[in-house]
Formats: C-alpha cells, structure tokens, sequence
C-alpha cells in the first residue's frame, strides 16, 4: 500500500501521479485525526508552518485551532497548492495562506514561525533529517514542530493476500531504490535529535479503513494506480513489469475491496520536537 514518488530538479521528491483517486481522498484528512498528537501544544495567536500541506484540509483545521493566527502551507506540486486554495476560500479560511515551497530549501527566515507541522511527508524524501533541520531553521528559539510518517513495520490487512502483500513490497522496492524508505516511522525521536531539537516525544496512531465505502475507496484508488503502472508497462516494454502479474493484481484488489470482511490500518508514528529544552 505504497505510493511511488520520484526527485524533481529541485531535489525534492514528489508523489507520483497525483490526480488520483487516492488524493483526492486525501481532502478528507483533519487536524483533530492526522495532527491530534500536537493540538495541546498549540494556541490562539500562533504563526504556524504546514510542510506538504496537499489538498489543505489539515491546514485549514490548524489554521481555525490557533486563530487569529496565521497559518501558511507549502507543497511542492502547484496542483495541490491550487485545490488548497479552492477549499479555503469555499470554507472561508481567512487567516491561511497556501505557497509552492521546497522543505529542503524554505522561502522563510530563520525564526519566523512559532510551530510546524508535517503529515505523510518525511516516507518520500530521500533524506529526511535536511528536512527537518529546515523546519527547524524557520521556527523560533522556543518553537515546537510536530511531524507524522507512515511505518510500514504496522501495517494491519484482512483478507490476507499474497497479491495484495506483493504490490506493497514492489512498491517499496522501488521506493528504496530511490533512497526512500517507508519503516522510518519508529526512528522519529532519533531523526528529530539529529536535526538539532532540544527535547522530542513519539507516540504514534492509525488511519482505518473499516467501512464498506472506505475500502472500496482505498481499493479502487490502488487499482488505479495499478492500471497506470499497466499503462507503463505496455508503452515501455518494460521487462521488469509483468503485465499478467499486474492484471492479476488488479482483480485481487478489486476482489478485496469488494469483500464484506475487508479491512486495512495504515500505521503512523508521531513526533514532536522543541526548540529548546
């Protein structure tokens, strides 16, 4: 249940195709679900940093928790940039603002913002740790940055497949080959040492798919995905990909998302990260 992603010129990577079926899921995400683990830590007034903020519904929900502050999100991919605009101005977010931005290379001074946040990002960046010493660069002496990745270590599904099983391990193969790695999860607290902060916690949570719809939705998202890798594949000739195995895989994810027992948990791991002590 891996995503592709890949280095743009920049140097930062990028998520594969991202008019899916799946992002565009991703707009159901909140800040009480996907940043619960860092509202305590936040207040009324605060400036406020969204590093791969997507489609923006996160942002928005900070934004409205730490109002009137200011909260700014950044994505590389202009696409999502626009559709976080799109949602903020339907829900009348005044006090958020959405940019391109590169997290190894942040369009900000040092110390201008009181707390940062970061979903779903550090698993498709080839060295995370830059990363989170940029986060850590534009926050203020006393600032607290709050950052959740998926650990694939955690992953929870039924029915099993080997299918199944076997489209997750070709996804992260690929990841790896390019220097990403989806089990780094656990390693927060190191990752946030060895990027300067004073003082970090973990904890960590799941993103269920336990409904009829939401399997469903999860499976037709995958097999999506699968028929653009087909596509590939086919005008390619790649050797690498075999078509039968990829057609196969499409109906057994087909067949799960369709089973009344189906069920999948996506494992984050937490961290939080101050400044100073």
């Amino acid at each position: 249940m891996s995503q592709e992603s890949k280095p743009n010129k920049a140097g930062q990577e990028v998520y594969g195709p991202r008019d899916t079926l799946f992002q565009r899921r991703m707009v159901r995400r909140s800040a009480e679900k996907q940043a619960g683990f860092l509202l305590s830590h936040l207040q009324p007034g605060m400036t406020l940093l969204d590093c791969g903020c997507g489609p923006g519904s996160i942002t928005i929900g900070l934004a409205k928790i730490i109002a009137p502050g200011a909260v700014t999100g950044i994505d590389v991919d202009p696409g999502e940039i626009e559709r976080a605009r799109q949602l903020a101005a339907a829900q009348g977010a005044g006090n958020v603002q959405f940019q391109t931005g590169n997290v190894y290379a942040l369009p900000f001074a040092d110390g201008t913002f009181d707390a940062a946040f970061s979903n779903a990002l550090l698993d498709h960046l080839s060295d995370p740790i830059a990363a989170l010493r940029e986060m850590r660069r534009v926050l203020k002496a006393d600032g607290v940055l709050g950052v959740r990745t998926a650990d694939r270590d955690g992953y929870l599904m039924a029915p099993a497949h080997p299918l199944l099983d076997k489209f997750g391990e070709w996804g992260e193969k690929r990841k790896n080959a390019q220097g990403v790695h989806v089990r780094i999860g656990k390693n927060l607290r190191a990752m946030l040492r060895a990027a300067g902060f004073a003082r970090t916690e973990g904890s960590a949570s799941y993103d269920c798919y336990g409904s009829a719809d939401e399997v469903r939705g999860l499976a037709e998202s995958l097999v999506d995905r699968l028929h653009a890798e087909l596509r590939r594949s086919r005008s390619a000739a790649d050797a690498e990909s075999n078509q039968a195995e990829l057609e196969a895989m499409i109906a057994a994810h087909r067949a799960w998302g369709e089973s009344p027992d189906a069920f999948f948990a996506m494992s984050f791991c937490e961290g939080i990260g101050w400044c100073s002590e």
